[in-house]
């Protein structure tokens, strides 16, 4: 009965420490090299695509390497189709703590940067549930926090 005593508490004891263990970030020394990005990248077909949010283009120097120019950004923000089509994007910039928000819109206040802040710094792209599947089981394994993107939303409009 005592050592059941014990072992509970162990078990208790164990769970409270890690319950409260926060994901692994990009700032994180345990964050995944390049090259085990690399891997996974390879391991689900080239479906890994490293993020550059949109408005980059719209900062000096283009922080991010943002392929989209910004007038294109700018004229598109506003719209649900333009953040759909953008893997790393969300439909409200209020939900990516408006960290990357092009001058003029909504969220942006006067000498604001552009970081990556609350957006992805990759994304698995795929429809396939192997790739899928393969890539939660990586990033679980990781301590890497997880967001699944769809078509549909829930009742915030995210």
């Amino acid at each position: 009965m005592y050592l059941s005593r014990i072992t509970l508490a162990t078990l208790f004891a164990y769970h409270s420490v890690h319950a409260n263990h926060c994901k692994t970030t990009p700032s994180d020394v345990n964050w995944p090299s390049y090259d085990d990005w690399q891997a996974l990248n390879a391991s689900i077909g080239g479906a890994l695509i490293r993020t550059a949010p949109a408005a980059s283009a719209c900062y000096p120097g283009n922080p991010f390497g943002s392929p989209i120019p910004c007038n294109v950004t700018e004229t598109g923000w506003t719209t649900t189709d333009f953040h759909a089509d953008l893997p790393e994007s969300v439909d409200f910039p209020l939900f990516a703590n408006y960290t990357c928000v092009p001058p003029k819109q909504v969220g942006y206040k006067n000498g604001s940067t552009c970081s990556i802040g609350a957006f992805p710094t990759y994304v698995v792209n795929s429809t396939e549930g192997y790739d899928i599947a393969k890539a939660m089981g990586w990033a679980a394994q990781r301590n890497i926090r997880i967001v699944v993107k769809g078509t549909g939303h829930e009742y915030n409009g995210r």
